[in-house]
């Protein structure tokens, strides 16, 4: 896979890079400490250690740093069949201003992240080829897959809520979306999301239902981050839902944009919670043994996406009747 992120700091659009071989758009130095960690990690069953590199940017400008861990990938029969590679770009520590404390806080937790991130993207693909086979084991196999899956969420959560609150002031990018296919996309992911139990969120008393018409104004914007904020939207109404439907409807609105409404039959929220629901780390039962899970970042993370590309989220709700938002772009 190859972000928007990467695309847009590299100069490199994602339908040259995919495909290509890594070690072309790295610095000579950099490919060559590449193919070296490949053959290490090739050669053992366990995520070898960070390794540093340098991605050529585009216009002569200074190279990129990345950091990657890798991981052998095993057949059935555990030999290595090839090599899982997880990558974060370190933009923020090759900028001169950024070596304030708040600059530095920020390296170090996206470093962290990263160290979280990739082990268990390491535990996902051992256990899922391992799963493979029919064995006493393979039930136990999915469920190691399930968890290391929902932690991974959860970690991915931190860093974008993160990533998206620190600076307030970043700019949006400006790409054309499709929006019927990032919403099918997206639909797509949630009728397969698991819950912590490995059962499916929408349970079979909830129906989803979609309006979405074929033509619809051309939205600009980050297709990551709308993408991120109807994934929420979506599985946050899946959660609190136990039998009726769950509604999405997007529509042209009198100002050139779209309306986007998640509507939902679910348990609702309360008069007092609504205004803190965009609040990071809320939730209306904050106790240990409270009935749903999650640590209340899906909601803030959507906030921030709206702000980001100047759009608007208002939220209607009734306990014991359901809960409507409607995003505005």
């Amino acid at each position: 896979e190859w972000n928007h992120c990467v695309g847009r700091l590299s100069g490199v659009a994602r339908e040259a890079a995919v495909g290509s071989k890594l070690a072309d758009l790295l610095s000579e130095a950099s490919a060559s400490v590449l193919q070296d960690a490949l053959r290490a990690s090739a050669d053992g069953a366990v995520a070898g250690c960070p390794i540093q590199l340098r991605l050529r940017a585009a216009g002569g400008t200074d190279p990129i740093g990345l950091v990657v861990s890798m991981t052998a990938q095993l057949d059935g029969a555990g030999k290595a069949v090839g090599v899982v590679c997880f990558a974060q770009v370190l933009q923020a520590a090759q900028k001169p201003e950024a070596a304030d404390g708040k600059h530095i806080c920020v390296k170090t937790r996206g470093m962290v992240m990263h160290e979280l991130r990739s082990p268990l993207h390491g535990i996902i693909g051992l256990a899922t080829t391992l799963s493979q086979d029919e064995s006493p084991m393979q039930r136990p196999l999915r469920l190691i897959v399930t968890t290391a899956e929902r932690v991974l969420e959860l970690v991915t959560n931190l860093m974008d809520y993160w990533n998206l609150a620190d600076d307030p002031n970043q700019e949006a990018l400006c790409d054309p979306i499709d929006f019927p296919t990032l919403v099918n996309e997206c639909m797509t992911r949630c009728e397969q999301a698991k819950d912590k139990r490995g059962k499916p969120m929408k349970k079979d008393s909830v129906n989803i239902v979609r309006e979405v018409p074929s033509k619809l104004p051309m939205i600009y914007g980050d297709p990551q981050g709308l993408g991120q904020l109807l994934y929420h939207l979506v599985m946050n109404a899946l959660k609190f839902t136990q039998q009726g439907q769950v509604r999405i409807s997007v529509a042209a609105s009198s100002t050139n944009g779209i309306d986007v409404v998640v509507e939902d039959t679910g348990i609702g929220i309360s008069k007092g919670s609504i205004k803190r629901v965009f609040e990071p780390f809320q939730q209306e039962d904050p106790s240990e043994s409270r009935r749903y899970e999650g640590i209340g970042l899906g909601l803030a993370i959507v906030s921030e996406v709206v702000r980001l590309h100047g759009g608007t989220v208002n939220v209607n709700s009734q306990p014991d009747k359901g809960t409507t938002f409607i995003v505005s772009l």
